[in-house]
């Protein structure tokens, strides 16, 4: 972890400018289908068949890969943790860092992260930099190399999203079981439109 923990309370350090230096954290392949429009998409069980609603939206999948990142406090950035040493001294690896950021992360202010923030810069904070009073937010992409990849608006893979271990979605009311595709459709469609009026 980097020396300089005093200048991490200003925000996140930039400590490269590119993700060729950085370590893009672990994606997490789920077995589902994502359907995109533009930067934002919806997580769909994979054994149903989709159809395009618009021209320009996406399907991806399966597997789609899912990303999980925190909003910074001290800036409007989100940054992807990669690894973390508590305060105590505890590494963290990228398997688990996003995982224990948002289970211990509270009880460990001073605890330094070390990851990528949206725009591909790596970058270090304190845990107390980082806003989690909010579940963190999932980013899903069709290839693992695609970063940051789509926020995550809802999940709608229904009881098959109890077997991955991708944690608790920050929209957990939109997980529901769907039968059919005209169902799911018209769900996706729903929360799509809702967005856009909110």
């Amino acid at each position: 972890m980097t020396a300089k923990v005093a200048s991490l309370s200003d925000g996140p350090e930039r400590v490269g400018e590119t993700t060729a230096g950085a370590s893009l954290p672990d994606a997490h392949a789920a077995s589902c289908q994502a359907y995109f429009r533009g930067g934002e998409c919806v997580l769909v069980g994979g054994a149903v068949a989709l159809a395009l609603v618009r021209v320009g939206d996406r399907i991806a999948g399966p597997p789609v890969f899912v990303r999980k990142g925190f909003r910074m406090v001290t800036s409007p950035a989100i940054f992807f943790p990669s690894a973390v040493q508590s305060d105590y001294g505890d590494a963290i690896g990228a398997g688990d860092a996003a995982n224990w950021i948002g289970r211990s992360g509270m009880g460990h202010p001073r605890a330094e992260a070390q990851g990528v923030l949206e725009d591909g810069a790596s970058a270090a904070c304190l845990l107390r930099d980082l806003d989690l009073s909010e579940p963190c937010l999932w980013f899903a992409a069709g290839q693992a190399h695609e970063f940051p990849g789509a926020l995550v608006v809802a999940d709608l893979r229904g009881d098959s999203a109890g077997t991955e271990q991708l944690g608790e979605f920050p929209n957990s009311d939109a997980a529901v079981a769907v039968a059919d595709q005209t169902t799911i459709m018209d769900k996706v469609e729903r929360l799509f439109a809702g967005r856009r009026s909110a």
